[in-house]
């Protein structure tokens, strides 16, 4: 465990643990390193070395006034492989942290060996979801109710000013996380803190890619999403659009499936990064080009 120092008074908390090839974990907004805790991290670790980091803002990196735009995201993970000596490693990412491994594929493919997506909203593949149409809003519904928090109308879009106002209503209310309620009341008051006292609130909703980077996407690369998570209109795309890419939709698994079921994407993970160890460099479209439910 440790910190770097990426941008002029910006540190990235991160912990690195095992050894063999390198695995980088970026979790999503909201959360923090802790969200691969224990389950993903002790896995993969008995292979790889395995890194998570904060991002900017969130757990106990540095929470700057401003710089929470893609261009900083990507320059913070740059930078954190930079310093601590690593040219090459696969990527895993849960939904924004799944965004910006993507890009970060797109423009630097030679330090990515392989790419795993897990459940990542693209705002270029789908349209925004509705919350009545969402197949997991009457759970998520009486979720809300539970914990006092006012429902928002179900004609809402579900974005990331919905997300945001109902985690600022959480954190009112003492309740942890709406979106990552495992992750507890501190990750949901530093949540609070980033949207009150910086410019998150404006550049965390930004988009990475649209589709004709996607088109440029040349590494290995594995999505899966949950069959009930409102991003799974971007896996039945996602395919379609990015070459070198399969897909895998996880029976009744929502959108932290991460967490709450990981035994069931975690054999899928590892078999796909034993099958593109470091320095493969051949790659076959038969390979990579399908779409799974398991």
């Amino acid at each position: 465990m440790g910190r770097i120092g990426v941008d002029v008074g910006v540190d990235l908390h991160y912990q690195a643990e095992g050894s063999g090839e390198t695995v980088v974990l970026i979790h999503g907004l909201g959360a923090n390193l802790a969200f691969w805790y224990p389950f993903v991290f002790a896995h993969l670790e008995r292979d790889y070395q395995v890194i998570s980091y904060d991002l900017r803002g969130h757990g106990l990196s540095s929470l700057p006034p401003s710089g929470y735009g893609p261009t900083a995201m990507l320059q913070d993970l740059r930078m954190l492989l930079e310093r601590l000596e690593i040219p090459r490693a696969h990527l895993i990412g849960h939904s924004y942290g799944g965004q910006l491994a993507l890009r970060y594929a797109i423009d630097h493919p030679t330090q990515v060996n392989s790419l795993v997506i897990l459940d990542s909203h693209l705002a270029c593949l789908q349209s925004p979801v509705r919350l009545r149409d969402w197949p997991y809003w009457q759970k998520w519904k009486q979720d809300l109710l539970r914990d006092q928090i006012p429902l928002p109308e179900e004609d809402a879009l579900i974005d990331f000013q919905l997300l945001s106002h109902l985690n600022e209503l959480a954190c009112l209310r003492g309740q942890p996380s709406v979106h990552n309620r495992r992750l507890g009341q501190r990750a949901g008051r530093r949540w609070q803190t980033l949207m009150r006292k910086t410019t998150a609130v404006w550049e965390l909703g930004q988009e990475f890619v649209d589709c004709s980077d996607l088109r440029r996407l040349q590494v290995p690369t594995l999505g899966i999403y949950g069959e009930f998570s409102h991003c799974l209109p971007s896996a039945q795309a996602l395919g379609a659009w990015a070459p070198h890419t399969q897909v895998v939709v996880l029976n009744r698994a929502a959108h932290f499936y991460p967490v709450s079921q990981p035994g069931r994407f975690l054999p899928l993970v590892q078999e796909f990064l034993q099958a593109r160890p470091l320095g493969r460099a051949e790659t076959r479209k038969d390979d990579f080009r399908y779409l799974a439910t398991v």
